[in-house]
């Protein structure tokens, strides 16, 4: 049985987060490499923990990346699709959540069906991956909560994927490489020059995303793009609206804003007011 790779991380990853300075040390979130025969398949896992004081209530704004993840938490296992929109979650007292984030693309081959079936949604693991029973998902869930170590419910998560474990499927390895490349190369917007560097089709390459991410590759060239934006009013400096389009591989300024409302849900000028105050803080899925 392979062993996981148990080096812990917990080097803040701030992309995607709306409100990354109401993180605090009421939070923790850990981070684990998966073992070598899942990692085509499972990108990392991660371990959130809380404690707040009583009558304290701190919400978390993110903007999802194209991936799903298996959570599980309070007796519940759930698969989640990408979010489209604001992903929002309250959070108080103290609580724990197991999660695990596969790589764009690798939680199809577990499942076999076009992923986009999930897309805004959160089912029971037992639906799925082909639980024995409707109960199995929750005990799972009881049984990985309990466990005192990361490393035990590393083990016991993993145990769970390998007796589903698929075969290699190569187009995993397309998809990964296409998303890989739209969150690193921030010239990139259009999709024809992404099917360009990957070297398939547009056709194919649409295909692909529909099947293997649950969302387009239109739509994660412009998540990625927005999440840069947020990065750079968190900054709290002025912003040359003009510019920053021009950075992010926008038509223009009008283009930028109209984007970053729908799916923020704020105009930029109101987002970056409230993002300095840092009032927000979430997960369901990790960013």
């Amino acid at each position: 049985m392979e062993k996981p790779d148990m080096r812990a991380t917990t080097t803040p990853d701030s992309r995607g987060q709306l409100r990354p300075r109401a993180a605090s040390a009421d939070f923790r979130i850990v981070r684990h490499a998966p073992s070598a025969d899942l990692a085509p398949f499972v990108e990392r896992y991660w371990v959130l923990r809380w404690s707040f004081p009583p009558c304290t209530h701190h919400v978390q704004e993110v903007l999802a990346y194209p991936c799903i993840d298996l959570v599980f938490e309070r007796g519940h296992a759930r698969v989640w699709g990408v979010v489209p929109g604001r992903l929002c979650r309250g959070f108080a007292g103290r609580g724990h959540v197991f999660g695990v984030k596969f790589k764009p693309g690798g939680f199809f081959p577990f499942w076999r069906k076009p992923v986009v079936r999930l897309t805004g949604r959160a089912l029971a693991v037992d639906r799925l991956l082909g639980a024995p029973s409707d109960s199995s998902g929750m005990q799972l869930a009881r049984a990985v909560l309990a466990e005192g170590s990361d490393q035990g419910q590393v083990a016991l998560v993993e145990a769970f994927l390998r007796t589903r474990l698929p075969h290699p499927d190569p187009s995993t390895a397309v998809v990964a490489t296409s998303v890989s490349i739209a969150l690193h190369d921030r010239s990139l917007m259009r999709v024809d020059d992404l099917s360009r560097r990957v070297g398939v089709s547009m056709r194919s390459l649409e295909r692909l995303f529909r099947v293997y991410v649950g969302v387009s590759p239109k739509w994660t060239l412009r998540r990625f793009r927005l999440m840069d934006a947020a990065m750079r009013l968190q900054e709290g400096t002025d912003v040359d609206w003009a510019s920053l389009a021009v950075d992010l591989g926008y038509f223009d300024q009008a283009h930028l804003i109209n984007d970053f409302r729908t799916h923020v849900g704020l105009s930029p000028t109101r987002y970056a007011r409230q993002a300095r105050h840092g009032t927000a803080l979430a997960a369901g899925k990790e960013t």
